[in-house]
């Protein structure tokens, strides 16, 4: 049998009550469902990664995207991460790496990094965020310092050199300009461990530490407007199965 669209419309009208009947029922199921899928809340964290061009220089695109993406991994280190649980544990919130991880969503549009903190409670996502937000400035800043005394003693070690090779007057002896060169290049090699290889001419900040808390997943008006819709579906299905129970088949003509 031939689906007719005028035919089809025509019993969805005569059936009006019971497709409203169904939308209703299927936003009450939505409502209730509100129950096993509690709303989940969303936090907003900006942090601004930029290059100092005046240290820099011309340099690359290509270049300028590596040194964002290679900062912005240290949003989401380990270091920042512990500093947002004990932020937590002092705010009386259990909660541990792992699992903050799965709360934390990191997306980079151009120079800015956002940090979007979900919880089923907006206060506590909001606090979430501004925690991680100041630990990952923190960091950041930390990093910074050293990757700045990273640049010191390379300066330092060049001097050194220059006057172990009699290029300038100095006024130390040959062993002691060894112990200082030693010295020297130990303590390069701990600020470049500790600046994880960033360099100085990075510029950090804080753009924006944490919106308030809003319903992005399982909000109550999307969970009963997709029940009502849902609902409507069955309805005009089961309404559309009656008309074709109901109807002779074609081809069978009544006996005489």
């Amino acid at each position: 049998m031939d689906f007719a669209p005028h035919d089809a419309l025509e019993r969805w009208m005569q059936a009006w009550w019971l497709l409203v009947l169904a939308m209703l029922l299927g936003g009450l199921g939505g409502w209730v469902s509100r129950r096993f899928l509690p709303p989940v809340y969303e936090s907003l964290v900006i942090i601004s990664i930029t290059v100092d061009y005046d240290e820099t220089g011309p340099i690359s695109e290509r270049d300028v995207d590596l040194l964002q993406a290679a900062a912005g991994n240290q949003l989401v280190s380990q270091r920042v991460f512990a500093d947002v649980v004990q932020a937590a544990e002092a705010g009386g919130l259990a909660l541990d790496p792992a699992g903050l991880l799965n709360m934390v969503f990191v997306q980079r549009t151009r120079s800015n990094w956002e940090i979007r903190m979900r919880h089923s409670d907006p206060v506590t996502a909001e606090l979430l965020a501004r925690a991680l937000g100041a630990a990952a400035m923190r960091a950041l800043e930390d990093v910074h310092v050293h990757a700045v005394q990273v640049q010191v003693w390379q300066d330092y070690l060049a001097a050194l050199a220059v006057c172990e090779a009699g290029g300038a007057v100095c006024q130390t002896t040959a062993s002691t300009l060894q112990d200082e060169t030693a010295q020297a290049a130990a303590a390069l090699e701990q600020e470049i461990r500790l600046s994880n290889g960033m360099p100085p001419y990075m510029l950090y900040g804080l753009a924006e530490p944490g919106t308030p808390a809003q319903v992005v997943l399982f909000p109550l008006n999307t969970l009963v407007l997709a029940g009502a819709a849902l609902g409507l579906l069955v309805g005009v299905g089961g309404v559309a199965g009656l008309g074709r129970r109901n109807r002779p088949s074609d081809g069978i003509q009544p006996s005489q």
